[in-house]
C-alpha cells in the first residue's frame, strides 16, 4: 500500500462490540468582552463561517484563512520535536563510575545569536562554578526553528591532567535557545555513587509523541567489566519535581556532585530513555554484542524501570484538582450572561425556511458552524465556547419573535400527530407540577390530538421526547449540529398552558439550548454550588420548593418569543408559562455520555489489560506484610513506614506505565468514540442533488439509466463525519457509517461493512480531498481496485458519483 500507518498496538476494536438575576438594561457587549478576555487574544477561526466567506472547513481551522488541498500530513499538529544533547567524543573517557547532572537553562536565542554576530573572536562563556571553557566555534541559526552550536571544550581528565577535546552540538525547533551547564563531582568517592542526570524542560512540549513531562537522562556506568552494576538503583526517593526552577540550590549541588574538575562525556554514555540504543559507537557496539544478547531482557525492564521513575516523578500526588491551572476551576456564584439585540439588528434578521435547508454548503463541517451561529445569535461562536460552554449560562434576548422562522410550531404539531402513531411514554410525557411536586399523568398506547386538547385544558405539560424524528426540520437542523459536537444531537418539545407549571426543578445530562418558539415563559436557573456537581453525568431526580430554599439564582427571568437560553449540563432548571399566554419550546440537546470519562472508560480497561500482559511486576503479589502497612481505619500499623516503599511507590509505577499504554491509544479512543458517535447519530438529511447522485435516490426500476463508471466519473463523500475507517487490526478493518441509521436514539444496530486494506489508499484520497470531487482515474490505486472502492461506498450510500 506503501503509505506507513500509525501504530494500532494491541488497542484493537472489534467489529462485533456493541458498544442572575440579570435583568438590567445595561446588556453587555460580547464583542468587546472577547477583545478584553486575555484568552480571547488570538484570530477568531469561526469569523470565516459567520461573514459567509468560508467554503470548506479550511476556513475554520486554520485561523480563518482558507488552504488549497494541504496534504492531509502537512494538515496534522505539528509537535515541537527536540534533540537535546549529542556528544561526539574522538577520545575515551578514563574508567570510572561516575554519573554527571546535566541541566539545560533557557536563554533568549535571539540575544545569543546578537551577541555571537557582534563578537570579534569566538565567544567564550564561563560555565557554572568554574567548570571548562568551551570556544564556541560555530553557531548557526535556520530560519528562527533551528540553532545549531558546535563548541570545542578543553578539559582535565581524571587521570592527570591530559587534555581531550569534545564537540557538543545542540538542535532546537523551538524559538527559544537552551545553554548547558555540566556539573562534575566534588571526589572520586562521590563520582563512584551512581546519580541521576536531570534534564529540566523549558516549558515547551518534549518528546515526539506529545508528552509534557520532563526528559531525564542516566549517564551510563564506566567501569571495568568486572565492576558491580548498580542499574536496578530506583531514583524514586529525593527525585526533583519536574515543576521546580531550573536552579539548583546549593544543597542540591552539593547532594548531586557540586564543583570539581571536568571531565569529558562519551557518547556511548549518554542514553536517552526514548531513543534506540543503537547511537554509540560501533565498535563498542561489536564487542559487546554478545554482552548484549546475553542481558537484553534485564536492560529492558531496567529501561522500562527508568521510564516509570521518569514518569512518577512528574505525576502530581497531592491529590488537588487541576482545574485551576487549567482556567477551569469552579466558580461560585455565578450569574448568567444576558445579550440582547443591537439597535441594527433588533427585529431585522431574515427569518429562515427550513423546507430550503438554509444552512446547506459544499462542506457539512462550515453547514454546521452556520447552523450554529444562527442558534446561538447575537453571541458569536468563538466567544461562547470560550466564555459559557460548560462554563456558565447564556441567555440571548433577540426582540424578533419570527427569528426561528417556519422550524416548527403547534399547527405542524397537531397535524404530523393525526397522522403518525406517537405513544405514552415512549414518545409523549404529560406532567403537571403543583404544590411544590411533579406529577406524571400519561395514558397508554397512542396518543392522538384530541388527548392532547383535553390534557392542555386541563393544566397539564405535554412534552414530545424526539420530535427529530417527525418533524423533517427539526431532524435537519440537529443533523447540521451533530457535524460540530461529534456527538448524537435531539431535541424535545414543550408545550404547558398559560398560569402553569409541568416540570419540577432538575437538571440534565446534556448541555441544553432553550429555543422559544411561541408565548413566553418565565425561568429560574440555579448554577452548581460545589465542584463535586458541576457536570453530572446523570440526571438528577425532581428537586422539590423546599429543596431549592436558600439556593442563590443564577438567572431568574421571562424567554419572549425568539429568544434563546443555553444550559450548561448539570445547571438546575424550572420554568412557568404567563398567565395569559401559553408557552411552547424546544430544547435541542447535545454531549448525552459524551465526556472525557466516558472516553476513559472505553480505553482504559483495554490499557489495564494490556499492562497486566506484558508486565510481569503488575502480576507479581502483594508483598507479605501488606495488611500491617496501612488502611482506612487510625490504627497503629506496625510496618506502617513500608507503606510508601513497598505499596505506594510499586503502584504508581504501574499507572506510570498505564499512562503511557493510554498516551499511545488515544488515536484508538477517539475511533471508539467516532464508532460510538456512528452508531447513535441521526442520519444525513439529504438534498435533493444528494440522493439524485447517490445511491439512495429514486429511480425508474425497469428503464432507468444505470450508472456506469470510468475513469472520469467524479466521486465524493455526501458528508465529512458520516464515515469512520475503523482498525480491528494491522491486516483488518470495517468501516461505520450513520447513513441508514434511525431517527429514533439507537433504534437501528450499528451500520458498518468489511473493508479491504488494499483499498485503504483510496479511502483516506477520499476523505482527505473532501469537500472536492475526485475522479477515478486521480485514484492512487489500481483501475480495477479503484472500481472496486467507489462501487463499495456507492452501494452503502456514503458518496456521490458524476459522469458530467
Amino acid at each position: 500500500m506503501g503509505k506507513r500507518r500509525r501504530s494500532r498496538g494491541n488497542a484493537s476494536v472489534s467489529a462485533g462490540d456493541d458498544s442572575a438575576a440579570a435583568q438590567q438594561n445595561d446588556q453587555p457587549d460580547v464583542k468587546k468582552m472577547k477583545q478584553d478576555t486575555p484568552k480571547q487574544q488570538k484570530a477568531d477561526r469561526w469569523a470565516a463561517v459567520e461573514d459567509g466567506s468560508a467554503v470548506s472547513a479550511a476556513a475554520i481551522f486554520s485561523n480563518g484563512h482558507a488552504e488549497e488541498n494541504v496534504a492531509p500530513k502537512q494538515q496534522r499538529r505539528r509537535r515541537d520535536r527536540r534533540t537535546f544533547v549529542e556528544v561526539d567524543n574522538a577520545d575515551r573517557m578514563p574508567e570510572s563510575s561516575k554519573k554527571h547532572k546535566l541541566k539545560l537553562h533557557k536563554t533568549d536565542a535571539k540575544k545569543a545569536a546578537d551577541k555571537l554576530n557582534g563578537a570579534s573572536e569566538p565567544v567564550a562563556e564561563t560555565l557554572r562554578n568554574g567548570a571548562a571553557k568551551p570556544t564556541i566555534k560555530e553557531f548557526t541559526v535556520k530560519g528562527h526553528q533551528e540553532i545549531v552550536i558546535v563548541e570545542e571544550v578543553e578539559t582535565k581528565t581524571l587521570d592527570g591532567g591530559a587534555k581531550t577535546k569534545r564537540t557538543i552540538r545542540e538542535e532546537m525547533t523551538s524559538v527559544e535557545g537552551v545553554d548547558y551547564i555540566v556539573q562534575d563531582p566534588d571526589d572520586e568517592a562521590e563520582a563512584a555513587e551512581e546519580e541521576l542526570v536531570e534534564l529540566s524542560d523549558d516549558g515547551s512540549e518534549g518528546d515526539e509523541d506529545g508528552s509534557d513531562l520532563a526528559e531525564f537522562i542516566r549517564m551510563d556506568e564506566l567501569g571495568s567489566d568486572d565492576e558491580e552494576d548498580e542499574s536496578d538503583v530506583s531514583y524514586v526517593d529525593g527525585m526533583e519535581s519536574l515543576s521546580s526552577a531550573s536552579e539548583v540550590d546549593e544543597d542540591e549541588e552539593a547532594e548531586l556532585g557540586g564543583d570539581g574538575d571536568s571531565i569529558d562525556l562519551d557518547e556511548d554514555q549518554v542514553h536517552f530513555l526514548h531513543d534506540s540504543p543503537d547511537e554509540g559507537d560501533e565498535q563498542d557496539e561489536e564487542e559487546d554484542d554478545d554482552d548484549d544478547d546475553d542481558d537484553e531482557d534485564e536492560e529492558e525492564d531496567e529501561e522500562e524501570d527508568e521510564e516509570d521513575d521518569q514518569v512518577f516523578e512528574g505525576l502530581d500526588l497531592s491529590g488537588e484538582s487541576d482545574d485551576e491551572e487549567d482556567g477551569l476551576g469552579f466558580v461560585v456564584d455565578r450569574k448568567a450572561v444576558v445579550v440582547g439585540p443591537t439597535a441594527q439588528k433588533q427585529g431585522k434578521a431574515k427569518q429562515l425556511d427550513f423546507s430550503a435547508f438554509p444552512f446547506q454548503g459544499p462542506d457539512s463541517t462550515v453547514s454546521s458552524t452556520k447552523a450554529f451561529a444562527w442558534l446561538i445569535a447575537n453571541c458569536d461562536v468563538q466567544t461562547f465556547f470560550a466564555d459559557f460552554w460548560q462554563q456558565n449560562a447564556l441567555v440571548v434576548r433577540r426582540g424578533h419573535p419570527g427569528y426561528y422562522g417556519n422550524l416548527h410550531d403547534l399547527a405542524q404539531f397537531s397535524d404530523v400527530m393525526s397522522k403518525e402513531h406517537m405513544e405514552y411514554g415512549k414518545n409523549i410525557n404529560v406532567a403537571e407540577y403543583r404544590d411544590g411536586v411533579r406529577y406524571t399523568i400519561n395514558g397508554t398506547g397512542r396518543v392522538y390530538p384530541r388527548h392532547v386538547q383535553k390534557h392542555l385544558a386541563d393544566g397539564h405539560s405535554v412534552q414530545l421526547v424526539n420530535p427529530q424524528t417527525f418533524f423533517p426540520r427539526v431532524w435537519y437542523l440537529c443533523d447540521q449540529l451533530q457535524e460540530i459536537f461529534g456527538c448524537f444531537v435531539g431535541a424535545n418539545t414543550y408545550m404547558t398552558p398559560a398560569g402553569s407549571s409541568g416540570f419540577a426543578p432538575h437538571w440534565d445530562d446534556i448541555d441544553a439550548f432553550l429555543m422559544q418558539l411561541e408565548g413566553r415563559k418565565f425561568w429560574k436557573v440555579w448554577a452548581p454550588n460545589t465542584e463535586e456537581a458541576s457536570l453530572p453525568r446523570l440526571s438528577s431526580g425532581n428537586f422539590s420548593d423546599k429543596d431549592m430554599k436558600g439556593r442563590q439564582l443564577c438567572f431568574e427571568g421571562w424567554l419572549e418569543q425568539g429568544d434563546m437560553l443555553y444550559l450548561p449540563r448539570g445547571f438546575i432548571h424550572q420554568g412557568s408559562a404567563s398567565p395569559d399566554v401559553h408557552s411552547f419550546h424546544i430544547t435541542v440537546s447535545v454531549g448525552l455520555s459524551h465526556s472525557f470519562a466516558d472516553l476513559l472508560e472505553k480505553i482504559v480497561p483495554t490499557a489495564v489489560e494490556e499492562v497486566i500482559a506484558s508486565s510481569s511486576k503488575v502480576r507479581r503479589s502483594i508483598p507479605p506484610g501488606y495488611l500491617d502497612m496501612t488502611g482506612v481505619a487510625e490504627l497503629v500499623y506496625r510496618n506502617e513506614e513500608q507503606e510508601e516503599e513497598k505499596l505506594a511507590v510499586p503502584i504508581v509505577k504501574m499507572a506510570s506505565s498505564l499512562g503511557r499504554r493510554i498516551r499511545s491509544s488515544v488515536h484508538v479512543a477517539v475511533d471508539l468514540m467516532a464508532r460510538e458517535f456512528m452508531r447513535t447519530a441521526l442520519p444525513p438529511m439529504l438534498t435533493e442533488e444528494e440522493r439524485r447522485l447517490s445511491a439512495v435516490g429514486a429511480v425508474d426500476f425497469l428503464g432507468g439509466r444505470k450508472l456506469k463508471l470510468n475513469e472520469k466519473t467524479r466521486v465524493r463523500f455526501i458528508r465529512r463525519h458520516a464515515q469512520r475507517l475503523i482498525f480491528e487490526s494491522e491486516t483488518s478493518a470495517f468501516v461505520v457509517h450513520r447513513m441508514s441509521n434511525s431517527l429514533e436514539y439507537g433504534g437501528r444496530p450499528e451500520q458498518q461493512f468489511a473493508f479491504d486494506l488494499e483499498l485503504e489508499e483510496g479511502f483516506i484520497q477520499l476523505q482527505s480531498a473532501y469537500p472536492e470531487w475526485t475522479t477515478l482515474g486521480e485514484l492512487s490505486l489500481e483501475k480495477r481496485q479503484a472500481l472496486q472502492l467507489i462501487r463499495l461506498l456507492f452501494d452503502h450510500g456514503l458518496v456521490m458519483a458524476d459522469n458530467k
